[in-house]
């Protein structure tokens, strides 16, 4: 992405395109946790999470709990 259209997308959105795309791994992330019963650690590689390290911080930061009680708590 060039610098012009990161810019553009970021007066549009309101995010940056990194942020935008972390976003999108993050809800699918959070949808497979609660509809799936796959290892935390599969789900982080599914949704492009290289390193579980960062995919728990991440998680843990946009929605208060970590990855596996999030799974806990919210199976369907």
């Amino acid at each position: 992405m060039s610098r012009e259209s990161a810019k553009i997308f970021k007066k549009e959105m309101g995010i940056t395109f990194h942020q935008y795309c972390l976003s999108i791994r993050l809800q699918k992330a959070e949808t497979l946790l609660s509809e799936t019963s796959d290892k935390v650690i599969d789900i982080a590689f599914e949704c492009g999470f290289n390193n579980i390290s960062y995919f728990n911080r991440t998680f843990k930061a946009e929605y208060g709990v970590s990855p596996i009680t999030y799974a806990a708590l919210n199976k369907k």
